[in-house]
């Protein structure tokens, strides 16, 4: 769980737990073992739960970025779309097509496991294992090396 410390209707701390002690806002009076104290005393020290929200799905444009703000009076978790950078998108986009690869290698490698346990494979067969091997052979090479 996590607390905001909430002055004069604004946030001016989000930590794990609330301090130690604190004074009260409405009498100035220390409060020790705030931690321990019930949510009327600590929410009087200016210290509130912080309301946590599920973040929204990232789509292939956008990510969301966590904030806490006040909403009806309450610390609570707010999740704001922000553009991602074309460097963001190209990375996701690489990332997604070696995963593809990376599938493509496993099933070029069960091909030529079967393949070759047929005893006779067709040139077919071992053209297409071949061809396969070789993309990924180009995809390590390119990733090690970097493009041509």
């Amino acid at each position: 769980m996590m607390y905001a410390q909430v002055t004069a209707g604004t946030i001016t701390a989000v930590q794990g737990q609330p301090p130690v002690a604190a004074r009260r806002l409405d009498t100035q009076q220390w409060v020790l073992g705030l931690r321990d104290a019930d949510t009327a005393t600590q929410e009087a020290c200016g210290w509130f739960p912080v309301t946590d929200t599920t973040q929204p799905a990232d789509t292939v444009t956008e990510r969301y970025e966590r904030s806490v703000d006040l909403v009806a009076g309450q610390p609570t978790v707010v999740w704001s779309a922000v553009a991602k950078t074309v460097e963001e998108q190209a990375a996701e986009a690489a990332e997604a097509e070696a995963v593809i690869e990376r599938q493509q290698a496993r099933d070029a490698i069960a091909n030529l496991d079967q393949y070759l346990g047929l005893g006779s494979p067709t040139n077919a067969q071992v053209k297409q294992a071949v061809d396969f091997l070789a993309k990924v052979c180009k995809r390590l090479i390119r990733d090690q090396y970097g493009p041509s």
